[in-house]
């Protein structure tokens, strides 16, 4: 039996996060039912892939390493259908943390309990002579750790199939496949050199510049969906905000933040800003750090407060009937008042109901969701 502990899911730490199993023989043949979410995104530059498994590129959890790899990507294959699932970057980060400080002859479990979604109770085996593995109540499936270079888009590896499809490290003409997954510093994990030290660099300027001027950061999320150019920004709240702006300063990669039912991965870019990433959804929207002076950023709180309070005035239904959360307890969280049947909502918690055309959640009456969105 292997002794794994449950973490909350504000709990990220790489180092609490492993429990050391016993050696033993695993079993790579037994089918696993877990569907993941690729969250891969292509890079500008489609014809720049990197190779898993031939000689001198890039090698899977230990071996030789390339002399310009600055990253590393971590993915799984499906057992069922043979597709390549890159983790989502705070995944991805985690196992990192853990790799590089695994001692090669003894095999641990990283869990991913606190990752939501298809992640929750599932664990990630690597070190001892074994590959890397995926595992679930339902079963296991092979992973792979793969140093790229920063500008990598894709990701090539040969894989077989017997009872189930596995990733193997040699190509076996007319027996093996090869398969390709794309990458992008969406779910690059940075280990080392490249642009990364000069974002970083960057940042640490940023930040210092600002705090010497006496100013304070407020996060914003574009209105508009995708990357496209916004032409108007919302606020995180305080909570949120304080969230990434700590991530912000201590230099790391992205950070997750719950709002309402749903979490996000705010990606950072450069020194004022980055995406906002819902591997669940696949949306994308951009996301930007705005200095401004203490009294200033208080003022656009309180407004961005008003804005919500005076959507919900009148109405006596209290909460989100979605997260049930009080509307009072998150005042900055943009909330959908439906033009047919009056019932209010956090825009975030209705998003796939949305998505999907489906009637107002509380009385089932039909809903334009375009213009009730459109609206915020």
């Amino acid at each position: 039996a292997v002794a794994l502990s449950l973490f909350p899911r504000q709990s990220m730490g790489a180092g609490a996060l492993c429990a050391r199993i016993p050696d033993e023989e695993v079993d790579a043949q037994e089918t696993p039912r877990l569907q993941e979410s690729n969250a891969a995104a292509q890079m500008e530059n489609p014809d720049s892939s990197w190779n898993a498994v031939s000689p001198g590129s890039a090698v899977a959890d230990g071996g030789s390493h390339h002399e310009s790899a600055v990253g590393v990507v971590w993915f799984s294959v499906d057992p069922r259908v043979g597709a390549l699932n890159v983790y989502p970057l705070a995944i991805a980060e985690r196992l990192e943390a853990e790799h590089a400080r695994l001692d090669p002859d003894v095999r641990v479990a990283v869990s991913l309990i606190g990752c939501g979604g298809v992640f929750e109770g599932a664990s990630v085996e690597f070190g001892g002579d074994e590959p890397p593995l995926q595992r679930t109540a339902r079963g296991k499936r092979d992973v792979r750790r793969v140093e790229v270079p920063a500008d990598a888009s894709r990701v090539d590896v040969n894989v077989i199939h017997s009872r189930a499809w596995r990733i193997t490290d040699e190509a076996l003409p007319g027996i093996t496949e090869e398969r390709s997954v794309e990458v992008s510093r969406d779910n690059i994990v940075s280990v080392a050199g490249g642009d990364d030290d000069a974002h970083d660099d960057e940042r640490s300027e940023t930040v210092k510049a600002g705090d010497a001027a006496g100013l304070v950061s407020l996060w914003e999320w574009s209105k508009l969906a995708d990357l496209e150019a916004p032409a108007s920004w919302g606020l995180y709240g305080e909570e949120q905000g304080g969230l990434i702006e700590n991530a912000f300063r201590e230099g790391k990669r992205s950070v997750e933040v719950n709002v309402g039912i749903r979490t996000y991965e705010v990606i950072f870019d450069g020194s004022d800003g980055g995406k906002q990433v819902d591997h669940t959804l696949h949306k994308r929207r951009l996301v930007r750090r705005r200095l401004v002076a203490p009294d200033q950023r208080d003022a656009e709180l309180r407004a961005a407060a008003e804005a919500v309070a005076e959507t919900c005035a009148g109405n006596t239904q209290g909460e989100c009937a979605v997260c049930c959360t009080e509307f009072a307890e998150t005042p900055t969280l943009p909330v959908v008042r439906l033009p047919t049947c009056g019932h209010l909502f956090h825009c975030a918690c209705v998003q796939e109901i949305a998505d999907k055309g489906n009637p107002c959640p509380l009385c089932r009456g039909a809903v334009d969701w375009k213009k009730a969105l459109g609206a915020q």
